[in-house]
């Protein structure tokens, strides 16, 4: 497919990381997932992502630290946080490194959906 769009899901939570999976992958997005950001930052070594979703508060590797540490090898990667700390001292962390946007939990999907979509559209 010429406009592939490659996205990375990166949450603890199973549940939410399946659901974003299955919308995702319905509106013919081609995901990978990582449960924590030692895996994250596995998966970005292995391939070109156009988009991570990323949540902040995770076991081990907060999402600040995942997002530095992928922007190290891969300083082009874009990021949107998924978070139900949108206010916290993490989230200030991350938006002054740069991040799309901010998403706060618990979300509207459609909207998630919607702004991911107009991204692949830019990229088309």
């Amino acid at each position: 497919m010429a406009n592939e769009f490659r996205i990375l899901i990166v949450d603890d939570n199973t549940e939410l990381v399946e659901t974003f999976k299955d919308i995702f992958e319905l509106k013919e997005f081609k995901v990978a997932f990582a449960m924590n950001g030692a895996e994250a930052i596995e998966r970005a070594r292995e391939a070109k992502f156009d988009v991570v979703l990323l949540d902040l508060v995770m076991p081990g590797m907060d999402g600040a630290e995942t997002m530095k540490a992928i922007k190290q090898f891969a300083p082009e990667t874009p990021f949107i946080i998924v978070t139900a700390y949108e206010n916290s001292p993490i989230a200030a962390e991350v938006q002054r490194e740069g991040v799309l946007h901010v998403f706060q939990k618990p979300l509207v999907i459609e909207e998630l959906v919607n702004f991911v979509t107009r991204l692949r559209e830019k990229k088309g």
